[in-house]
């Protein structure tokens, strides 16, 4: 038998910034320990790696996005890595 652990996917929490000419921020959660790729689009087809961050002791990963000011519409999401 095998026994493959998956880390939990990041669950985003808190939000702030998103004022014109004001870089976006917001925090996530995830295992401390675990390395994630943020990544940002416009489209939901193109993605830009915008951060490869790694979760302090209590588990935040706290994300700023200086480009954001610069698009009027931005997604993101947050990727494990192995």
């Amino acid at each position: 038998m095998d026994l493959v652990v998956i880390a939990p996917p990041p669950f985003f929490t808190h939000t702030a910034g998103g004022r014109p000419n004001e870089a976006f921020q917001f925090r996530l959660t995830g295992a401390s320990g675990q390395q994630y790729r943020v990544e940002a689009t416009t489209n939901l087809i193109h993605w830009e790696t915008i951060e490869l961050i790694t979760p302090t002791a209590a588990g935040w990963l706290e994300i700023t996005d200086p480009d954001s000011p610069n698009h009027p519409v931005r997604f993101y999401r947050a990727q494990a890595q192995p």
